[in-house]
């Protein structure tokens, strides 16, 4: 409808967040949206903004299979919005080249004038691929490790986001959100900005879902089947993810 909102999908490691978000592209590419997504790493010396350099490398898989006529719409428009700012976004993503051609040197600031011009040329770079795809989904996972600029953009986002088809979706594990944690914040800034937002968890399964579960995993009727999904919930807790790790290890044992 033109205007964005942000999701959150949380729950435990193994509950289905990513599987959830691969069920959603199929209703994405038939509506000629587009999704780019990045994740979050643990690693103590990550790369700031890695996820959104992923989620750029993405949407340039999906701009290769556009038509050379949309291509060239693409690239004519987005050359006359950020062509004299255009070497902020090659610095961030190499590939920005091929949409953006040769752009001049930036002109100097002092770093935090020009760490607010990275963030506000950044995110209109993004509204504009929203508004030139007709719509675009970004997708950020495991933002429980989310690096200082992932989340700086992210606030960014907000402040226009009701004007563009722009859906940010978050995945993280509530588990690991301690007291104080930045999305505490982001949590509290969407509600100021009033952006529309939603938020879904996804629960661990219970028997009966267990049960349909692991009949599906092996084409077997659940009446016939109720030993094994018994154990797989036990041994699982529930967990989507374990539980086919735990049916695998009994198939590869021949059980």
């Amino acid at each position: 409808g033109g205007s964005g909102s942000v999701y959150f999908i949380t729950g435990e490691g193994g509950s289905g967040k990513s599987r959830l978000i691969e069920e959603l592209k199929s209703s994405i590419f038939a509506n000629d949206f587009i999704i780019a997504g990045g994740t979050c790493s643990i690693q103590s010396n990550k790369i700031p903004n890695a996820p959104v350099k992923e989620a750029l490398d993405e949407f340039m898989v999906n701009f290769h299979n556009l038509s050379e006529e949309e291509r060239g719409g693409i690239i004519q428009s987005l050359s006359e919005d950020f062509g004299d700012l255009g070497e902020i976004l090659i610095k961030l993503n190499p590939s920005m080249k091929e949409l953006l051609g040769d752009c001049p040197p930036l002109v100097a600031l002092e770093p935090d004038r020009e760490y607010k011009r990275f963030l506000m040329v950044v995110s209109k770079f993004i509204y504009k691929l929203s508004d030139l795809s007709g719509g675009l989904v970004l997708v950020l996972e495991n933002l429980q490790w989310t690096d200082e600029g992932t989340i700086n953009l992210m606030h960014e986002l907000l402040n226009e986001i009701r004007v563009h088809p722009l859906v940010i979706i978050g995945l993280y594990r509530e588990e690991e959100i301690t007291e104080g944690h930045v999305l505490e914040k982001y949590h509290m800034d969407i509600a100021s900005k009033q952006v529309p937002f939603a938020a879904i968890h996804l629960e661990k399964f219970d028997p009966e879902t267990m049960s349909k579960f692991a009949a599906g995993l092996i084409m077997e009727q659940e009446e016939r089947i109720l030993a094994v999904s018994d154990f797989l919930f036990r041994k699982s807790g529930g967990n989507p993810f374990f539980a086919i790790e735990l049916l695998k290890q009994l198939i590869d044992e021949g059980v």
